[in-house]
């Protein structure tokens, strides 16, 4: 029996940088194959703490947060526009 052989490959963008480039991309490297497209949102603080070094930073914010500790009060009306 013949091995299947699989091909990955990943793009990770905006939706604002889809583009008929890319889908010529796309086409260019799959010529004449089947391919499948698959999209899903991504949640950056779930990827963020997919790395157990970004997720004990994370979790340690979170917790000053909720403390309140280390907070910066910021009068609005003190504020100049540019």
């Amino acid at each position: 029996m013949g091995k299947i052989k699989t091909m990955i490959t990943t793009y990770k963008l905006n939706s604002n940088e889809l583009s008929a480039q890319l889908l010529e991309l796309i086409r260019k490297s799959f010529p004449g194959k089947e391919i499948e497209i698959t999209i899903f949102e991504q949640d950056a603080t779930e990827y963020l703490k997919s790395n157990a070094a970004n997720e004990q930073h994370i979790n340690q914010a979170i917790d000053r947060i909720e403390k309140k500790e280390g907070l910066i009060s910021v009068d609005p009306t003190t504020l100049k526009k540019k």
